[in-house]
C-alpha cells in the first residue's frame, strides 16, 4: 500500500502532519493502536497512535535569539540570549530522554534557566548564567542534566567559571582583580612621624593575595597601626608579620617590619631615619572572592 498521508492522534483528536494528496481529517481511530486504513473516499491513510510517534530531536538547526521572557520549544535547540536579564524556562523534560537545549549568554545580563513546573536542572530549581557563556543540557527522561558549560564574568575583576559535573555546581578556574592602588584608603592620622611618602597596592589572583607597600620615613622613624582595613577577600588567611630583613631596603638601612592584623589590618613600623622602601609580598587567600574593588586600578588585567 501506498501512504499518502499521515495523521497522529494528540490525545483528543487527529492531527495531519503529511500527505500527498489533500482531503479532510478521516474520523474514527483509536489512540491506543497504529491503524492502516484504504478507501476511495481517504486515499490509502496510515493512522499512527501518538504512543507509536518519535518525536525528532534536532542536532542542528533550531536557532532562536532571544531578548525577553522565553518558554522553549521543542524546535529550538540553541536559544541565544543577546541583551538583558531574565527567565528562559524549558519544555518538559518527561517522556524526552536525550532532547538538548544550549543556552547561550551573548548579552551582559543574567540569565536563568529553569525547568517546567517542578522538573530540576542539574538537581536545582534553576541555574544562572551569571557572565557571557553557554550552559548545554539534556533530558533524562525526567529532569534536565548539564552535560557542561562555562561562563566569564567581569563585574569584579576577571573571573572565568567551568561547570563541575562532579559538585553540579559553577567552579571559578581563574581570577584577577589586577592591581589596585589603595593608598587614598591609608589612614596616618595618629602616626608617629608619619611617612613623608607612601604607597600600598593590593591584587587578588584566585587563592592568593598579593601586596606592594612602599614608604619613606623621611627624617625620622615613622609608625603605626591600623592604617588601612581592605574589604573583605584581599587579606591573607591569618595576620601575617614579616620582620625587618625580609624587607626590600633601596638604601640598605633598617626599615622596621610591617605586618596584617585579623587578615585585614595593615601595621607599619621603621625604626630607622630618611628611609625608603618596597616590600612585595603574596599571602595564600581563602576569602571569598570580593564583593568590590577597593580603590582604583593600577595598569591593566593581564589578557
Amino acid at each position: 500500500m501506498t501512504v499518502r498521508s499521515m495523521y497522529v492522534y494528540n490525545g483528543s483528536s487527529w492531527d495531519e502532519v503529511g500527505y500527498t494528496i489533500a482531503h479532510g481529517v478521516p474520523a474514527g481511530g483509536a489512540s491506543s493502536a497504529i491503524l492502516s486504513k484504504s478507501s476511495a473516499t481517504d486515499y490509502d491513510t496510515a493512522w499512527v497512535a501518538a504512543e507509536g510517534w518519535v518525536t525528532p530531536i534536532r542536532t542542528s538547526g533550531g536557532y532562536v535569539a532571544k531578548t525577553a521572557l522565553y518558554t522553549a520549544t521543542n524546535d529550538d535547540r540553541v536559544i541565544n540570549c543577546t541583551s538583558g536579564t531574565y527567565t528562559i524556562t524549558l519544555p518538559t523534560a518527561v517522556s524526552q530522554a536525550g532532547r538538548e537545549f544550549v543556552i547561550n549568554n551573548s548579552g551582559s545580563g543574567v540569565i536563568t534557566v529553569d525547568g517546567a513546573g517542578s522538573e530540576t536542572v542539574a538537581g536545582a530549581a534553576t541555574q544562572a548564567l551569571s557572565g557571557r557563556g553557554r550552559l548545554r543540557i539534556v533530558s533524562d527522561g525526567s529532569n534536565w542534566v548539564v552535560i557542561d558549560g562555562s561562563y566569564a564574568d567581569e563585574s569584579v575583576g576577571r573571573r572565568l567559571f567551568q561547570w563541575d559535573a562532579n559538585n553540579s555546581r559553577w567552579q571559578m578556574t581563574y581570577g584577577d582583580t589586577g592591581w589596585r592602588d589603595v593608598t587614598s584608603l591609608v589612614n596616618v592620622s595618629g602616626w608617629t612621624n608619619a611617612p613623608t611618602a607612601l604607597a600600598v597596592y593590593v591584587r587578588r589572583t584566585l587563592e592568593q593575595s598579593s601586596m606592594i607597600v612602599q614608604w619613606n620615613a623621611g627624617t625620622g622613624s615613622c609608625s603605626g597601626e591600623g592604617i588601612l582595613t581592605l574589604p573583605s577577600g584581599f587579606g591573607p588567611a591569618a595576620s601575617i608579620i614579616a620582620p625587618a630583613g625580609s624587607l626590600n631596603t633601596i638604601d640598605g638601612a633598617n626599615v622596621g617590619s610591617w605586618y596584617w592584623a585579623t587578615g585585614t589590618t595593615l601595621n607599619l613600623t621603621s625604626p630607622a631615619t630618611s628611609v625608603v622602601a618596597r616590600t612585595i609580598t603574596t599571602l595564600p587567600c581563602s576569602a571569598a572572592w570580593p564583593a568590590s574593588l577597593p580603590g582604583t586600578a593600577s595598569g591593566s588585567i593581564p589578557a
